[in-house]
């Protein structure tokens, strides 16, 4: 069976496509495997619900605990500092050493810029 998909692919960028497999839980391994994180999975019906939700909290389990303790306690700091939230996150993603938590720190200071 054939899967149309959108995704989020390694450098953050939205990209959409079609996959084979026998399953939405194959199409979503096989995204997986190529490095994507999938939005949405579909066969021709609806798409999959809460996808967006469960790949998130697998890319946040996959982060080690201490990286996480630390990179809260760091939020907490700043954030009690009083620092504007743009100028925070960027100070996270500088200091922050996991490459995931660098990313996403990254991804929600663009995130914020973005709002009017």
């Amino acid at each position: 069976m054939q899967y149309a998909y959108k995704a989020i692919n390694e450098t953050g960028n939205k990209t959409s496509g079609k996959v084979q497999a026998e399953s939405a839980e194959e199409a979503r391994d096989r995204l997986a495997a190529q490095g994507l994180i999938p939005v949405s999975v579909t066969n021709g019906t609806a798409p999959l619900r809460g996808e967006l939700l469960e790949r998130i909290n697998l890319r946040l389990a996959r982060v080690k605990i201490p990286d996480l303790i630390i990179f809260s306690k760091q939020f907490k700091t700043l954030f009690t500092s009083g620092i504007p939230m743009t100028r925070l996150m960027e100070v996270l993603e500088q200091q922050t050493e996991n490459p995931r938590l660098k990313k996403t720190a990254a991804r929600i200071s663009e995130d914020i810029q973005l709002l009017p």
